[in-house]
């Protein structure tokens, strides 16, 4: 897989609201790529009369993982190595990624060199909080960071690492600093649904009707 290149927030927040303009023609149900790393978005259980449970599949050799598009959220996996969930008002953006195994050392995850990682994903920002995360039946790694945009506008954001049989996993969440705390949750609602069939055949938890 080719070197992950930084992406500035202005960028990140100008790429979401294209997708917002753009889906209504273009809305890819399957992508691969050269790695052999194949993704579909998939329509699946309908909670109440109007939300219908669309979920992310990835496929790597024998490896597979699949985890939930919100409610309130479209996807985009044009690209299968830079999956983009927007939320339909544009106040937050989740973006998962695979990490280059032979960059990131292996399965293992390396602290320093997710540090630096996260860091070089928005430009200017700081590291406010390190802590724990645990995901799919994996312990990964998390960094919060904070950042000034031209004009004054506080911008925040995590990035969880987690590792998986098929390699390290990247989920990130931006929002601006005043919705932070309501895109952490519902960071947290992905990753808890992120599943694999590291230990037997992939199997899916419905949500449920309260949800």
């Amino acid at each position: 897989m080719s070197r992950l290149r930084q992406v500035h927030p202005l960028a990140t927040i100008a790429f979401g609201l294209w997708l917002l303009a753009g889906q209504a023609c273009a809305d890819p149900l399957t992508a691969a790529d050269s790695s052999g790393l194949q993704v579909s978005l998939r329509n699946q259980e309908f909670r109440g009369n109007d939300w219908q449970v669309q979920r992310v599949y990835l496929t790597v050799g024998t490896n597979q993982l699949a985890f939930l598009v919100p409610r309130g959220f479209r996807a985009d996996a044009s690209n299968p190595q830079r999956i983009v969930l927007s939320a339909f008002d544009s106040s937050c953006f989740i973006t998962f990624r695979f990490m280059d195994p032979e960059l990131a050392g292996g399965k293992e995850l390396q602290s320093d060199y997710c540090r630096a990682l996260a860091l070089s994903r928005f430009s200017g920002a700081r590291i406010t909080n390190e802590h724990g995360e645990y995901a799919c039946n994996h312990s990964g790694l998390g960094f919060d960071l904070q950042w000034t945009l031209y004009g004054g506008a506080e911008q925040s954001a995590r990035v969880v690492f987690i590792p998986s049989a098929a390699g390290i996993v990247e989920f990130s969440v931006l929002s601006s600093s005043a919705r932070f705390e309501d895109s952490q949750t519902v960071l947290r609602t992905v990753l808890a649904s992120l599943r694999s069939n590291e230990l037997g055949p992939l199997r899916i938890i419905p949500v449920s009707d309260r949800s």
